[in-house]
């Protein structure tokens, strides 16, 4: 299964698999502070907010190659969505 990242107006990419967004979301809950990643990994779906994108631009780059490649395109989706992002299975 995949994941994909849609905002507002739908579609916006694709994001990860599901061993890739579990293995972010690993890494995500051991970095200290990282609040707005880790309310928006929990609940799957956040605001877009400047703090959202401006702490993610602000971590250090993951060192594992799955959870760098999938934080790396979550990163450049973030900068792409208008007014909410939402991860999705596009199932539900």
């Amino acid at each position: 299964m995949s994941y994909q990242l849609v905002d507002a107006d739908g579609y916006v990419a694709d994001i990860a698999t599901t061993s890739g967004l579990a293995a972010l979301q690993q890494w995500a809950v051991s970095l200290e502070g990282a609040v707005n990643l880790k309310g928006f990994l929990g609940m799957g779906a956040a605001l877009m907010t400047e703090e959202l994108v401006a702490e993610v631009d602000a971590l250090e780059l993951p060192v594992d190659p799955v959870v760098r490649k999938t934080f790396l395109g979550l990163r450049e989706a973030l900068h792409n969505c208008d007014v909410v992002a939402i991860i999705s299975n596009g199932l539900e």
